[in-house]
């Protein structure tokens, strides 16, 4: 009970702080993340994920397709 009174009045007071700090700090913080998310450091390994991912997609597919008729399979041999 003293674990969730805290938790509860922990929440009300980052509200409050957060409340009090605006819009403004949050423009601040949003824009320091779009500046992170849109650097050099952090773009080429986005840019090289998604190639990994685009790359990959097919061969997964394949290989659940197979794996789901596989199963498919089984289940209906055991129900015969």
């Amino acid at each position: 009970m003293r674990g969730r009174l805290l938790f509860i009045v922990g929440l009300g007071v980052g509200y409050v702080l957060g409340a009090r700090a605006g819009r403004q700090r949050y423009e601040q913080i949003a824009s320091a993340a779009n500046k992170v998310w849109n650097s050099n450091a952090v773009s080429r390994p986005r840019e090289q994920a998604v190639e990994f991912v685009q790359e990959q997609a097919p061969k997964v597919a394949a290989a659940a397709a197979d794996t789901a008729s596989k199963t498919l399979n089984k289940v209906t041999k055991r129900k015969a």
